[in-house]
């Protein structure tokens, strides 16, 4: 089944500078060449971002 979102709520700006929050969050393993990843999931609604996932610059990082 779907994983267990929880109710935190973050707010953020997106490129127009209007005010937005997440729809929830949640943890997952994401597995890189054979090494898993604890990361955690940001939800938002599709009217403002097209794209299926956007990977954070930190997790980038940490696969170096």
């Amino acid at each position: 089944g779907a994983p267990k979102l929880s109710s935190k709520i973050i707010i953020f700006r997106d490129v127009d500078s209007k005010s937005n929050s997440i729809l929830g969050e949640f943890a997952t393993e994401v597995t890189v060449d054979n090494t898993s990843y604890l990361m955690t999931i940001h939800l938002v609604s599709d009217i403002l971002i097209q794209h299926a996932l956007i990977v954070s610059r930190d997790f980038l990082t940490t696969l170096n």
